[in-house]
């Protein structure tokens, strides 16, 4: 099929664009895009740095927590105990009859009874 003049509108093609008319090597083109610095003006490894500081500045403070809870639990512990062996040895001291001591033993009723009060407190 011959060519039509520029001003010819021919039929079996469509309407042409602007856009189509234009040489496609320019959408083709690559761009190289620009490597946009952080506004923070740190390069990549001081970025890694930073962020590896904060990790073990987080789990440095998780230990103490655990190390402070640990410590805590281990005096309630030696705690618990120590009433333990009070109580056992006031129920087990006796007069010189061999009657149980019962002023030992009130004692250890009225410790345990602050201990609860102290906790609801």
């Amino acid at each position: 099929m011959p060519k039509p003049a520029e001003n010819e509108i021919s039929l079996d093609e469509g309407p042409q664009d602007d856009e189509q008319s234009k040489p496609e090597t320019s959408a083709k083109k690559s761009r190289k895009r620009k490597q946009s610095k952080p506004s923070d003006g740190l390069t990549a490894f001081q970025r890694a740095k930073k962020q590896y500081e904060k990790i073990q500045d987080e789990r440095r403070e998780e230990a103490k927590k655990r190390r402070i809870e640990n410590e805590k639990r281990e005096n309630e512990r030696l705690d618990a105990m120590s009433f333990r062996r009070r109580k056992d040895q006031a129920i087990k001291s006796r007069t010189k009859k061999g009657q149980p001591n019962l002023n030992a033993v009130m004692g250890c009723i009225v410790e345990k009874l602050m201990k609860e009060k102290e906790k609801k407190n």
